[in-house]
């Protein structure tokens, strides 16, 4: 009988690849090779094989966590409705009156554009007809809708129109739909038009609320929108570690538990 280690079956290194990701939000091509004396062609094609299933995504010399949205881009309902609505109450507790307020697409924006005060007075800008429709409803808000070309997907309008009326405005807060936040990378989003809208979003406001619930954190999409210095604050669960949030402090950012 053959006395190989069984760490060294492709199968239980990608296994073990995917434990070790989730526990550390991060894995090194070179601590891997040594970590189960192989070769390193041998991770890369580990790495390669879980990137092609959806597991993981691929960065120079190794790999971090993918979003869930990644494996299910069409889904648009919210696996955990609680949590959204908890950290969407209280990213709107952080608005005051006169504001210009910029909401992104997203459904947890739009979760934020139906827990505003009642009477605040301010202006909001959106690109989501949905959370425009909702925003109407407040009768000291005046809402404007940023009109371009619909993403059938995200159900926001886009493009280079789009790009030049965010332009136009400075805001004082903006609201930034986030598919993907992590320590490193900062906040990254899964298409490549959508992350262009963000970052204009990001240039033309004062304050960037970035609303994250625990599914979304520590993982990484392919498009970058900003680094953690350019958000001002960060609104997510309670059920977040101390040191999951470290990097987010030391960066800056104040953090609201929700």
């Amino acid at each position: 009988m053959s006395d190989i280690n069984n760490s060294e079956l492709p199968e239980v290194r990608r296994k073990i690849i995917l434990e070790q990701l989730q526990r550390d939000g991060m894995v090194l091509t070179n601590t891997l090779t040594d970590q189960f004396a192989v070769s390193e062609d041998s991770i890369r094609r580990d790495l390669r094989e879980l990137a092609k299933a959806g597991q993981l995504l691929r960065v120079h010399g190794g790999a971090l966590p993918i979003a869930p949205a990644v494996k299910n881009f069409q889904k648009n309902a919210f696996d955990n409705p609680h949590a959204q609505i908890h950290v969407a109450k209280a990213a709107a507790n952080l608005l005051e009156n006169n504001q210009v307020i910029f909401f992104d697409g997203g459904t947890t924006t739009l979760e934020i554009s139906r827990h505003l005060n009642p009477a605040i007075c301010a202006t909001a800008i959106t690109i989501s007809p949905q959370t425009s429709i909702v925003l109407s409803s407040y009768h000291n808000l005046e809402v404007i809708m940023i009109g371009g070309r619909m993403n059938a997907q995200s159900l926001t309008t886009e493009g280079a129109s789009v790009m030049q009326q965010i332009s136009e405005v400075r805001a004082d807060v903006c609201f930034l739909g986030v598919c993907s936040l992590h320590p490193k990378i900062g906040l990254t989003t899964l298409d490549y038009e959508e992350a262009q809208v963000k970052r204009a979003f990001v240039n033309a406001s004062s304050d960037i609320i970035a609303v994250v619930t625990a599914d979304k954190m520590g993982t990484v999409v392919p498009y970058d929108v900003c680094s953690l210095e350019q958000i001002s604050h960060l609104v997510t669960e309670q059920s977040i570690t101390e040191e999951n949030l470290a990097p987010y402090r030391k960066a800056g950012i104040e953090i609201i538990l929700a």
